[in-house]
């Protein structure tokens, strides 16, 4: 959320707002280009896998095997249902294996 956002719904929740501008906000595209840049100088090749798209694939497939055909479509509905039904109430994790292999 941004920090404007966040300092207006504090002081409506009545919480203090010290501390807000030091928060660093960490998404997944973030650290994805972070990453895959950092293995590009040093000369890595990089495979990132996202475990929550890849468990949500599989159990698609075991679960709807009619639908797993729209799981590109099916995954980002998903992620909406899973923010909206979370706003403003807890944090996200960002699930994420890397795999480096020298070049």
């Amino acid at each position: 959320m941004p920090r404007g956002v966040a300092r207006v719904y504090l002081r409506i929740i009545g919480k203090p707002l010290e501390g807000l501008r030091e928060l660093n906000y960490v998404t997944g595209p973030r650290i994805r280009s972070s990453v895959y840049r950092l293995a590009e100088e040093r000369g890595y090749t990089l495979t990132l896998v996202n475990l929550r798209r890849s468990y949500f694939d599989e159990q698609l497939k075991a679960r709807r095997p009619k639908m797993a055909s729209m799981e590109g479509v099916l995954y980002p509905v998903y992620g909406l249902y899973g923010y909206l039904k979370t706003l403003l109430r807890s944090e996200w994790n960002i699930d994420l294996l890397v795999v480096l292999e020298k070049k």
